[in-house]
C-alpha cells in the first residue's frame, strides 16, 4: 500500500503545482477544490494504513502527510501523531530494522525540527542534533565518509549543506560545505538547496 500512497501522494502534489495552489494565498478554483478533497481523502488511507506498514515505509508517508495537512487544514500535522510514528521508527532503527537507516530518519526529522519542533519528541531532537555533530566532525576530519554509498553520502551531505552549522563552523559553514561537495563530487545538490 505504501507505493500506491506514494504515487497518489506524487500525483496530488503535481497536480496542485500545476495549478499553482503551492503558493500564499492559496488560489481558489474547481480543479485546486477538486485536488483538495482528493488530499483530505489521501490524509484518511494513510491514518488507516500507517498502523500495518513496515516502520521503513513510514517515513515518506508521514512527510506526505504533515505537508499535504497543512495544506488542507491549514495547521501542521497532529504533534501527538507524528510522536507516535517517529518513535515507531526510531525503535525499529535500535532493534536493528534494516528498513531505517540513520540518515533516512534525521532527513525525515530535519523538515518536521525546523518546522514544529513541539510535536517531535525531545529525545529525538537530541538523537538528530548527536547524529548530525558526528557527521559534521567526521567531515570536519576526513572530508568524506570513508566506507559509506553514494546514495548514503549524499543524503547526509544534503541535510548538512541544508542545515545551519555557525554553531560547528562559524562564519566558514560556507566554505566548509563547498569543500565538502567537492571532497565528495557531488554534483546537483547546492549549499542551502
Amino acid at each position: 500500500m505504501q507505493t500506491q500512497l506514494t504515487k497518489k501522494y506524487t500525483q496530488i502534489i503535481s497536480s496542485l503545482q500545476k495549478q499553482g495552489a503551492l503558493s500564499f494565498p492559496m488560489p481558489s478554483s474547481p480543479g485546486i477544490r477538486q485536488t483538495i478533497k482528493e488530499a483530505k481523502e489521501w490524509l484518511k488511507d494513510a491514518e488507516n494504513e500507517l498502523p500495518s506498514m513496515p516502520a521503513g515505509d513510514t517515513l515518506p508517508i508521514l512527510e506526505g502527510y504533515d505537508l499535504l495537512h497543512r495544506i488542507c487544514h491549514a495547521t501542521p500535522a497532529p504533534a501527538a501523531m507524528l510522536r507516535t510514528w517517529t518513535d515507531k521508527a526510531f525503535q525499529a532503527l535500535i532493534k536493528g530494522d534494516k528498513s531505517i537507516c540513520r540518515s533516512k530518519l534525521a532527513a525525515f526529522l530535519a523538515p518536521l525540527i525546523a518546522r514544529n519542533p513541539q510535536a517531535i519528541d525531545p529525545r529525538h531532537i537530541a538523537w538528530y542534533a548527536d547524529v548530525t555533530t558526528r557527521w559534521v566532525n567526521q567531515l570536519k576530519r576526513t572530508g568524506t565518509f570513508p566506507g559509506e554509498t553514494p546514495e548514503e553520502i549524499r543524503r547526509r551531505l544534503g541535510i548538512l549543506l541544508r542545515a545551519d552549522l555557525f554553531a560547528h563552523l562559524g562564519s566558514s559553514q560556507n566554505t566548509e560545505k563547498s569543500r565538502w561537495l567537492r571532497q565528495n563530487k557531488i554534483s546537483g545538490v547546492s549549499i542551502n538547496s
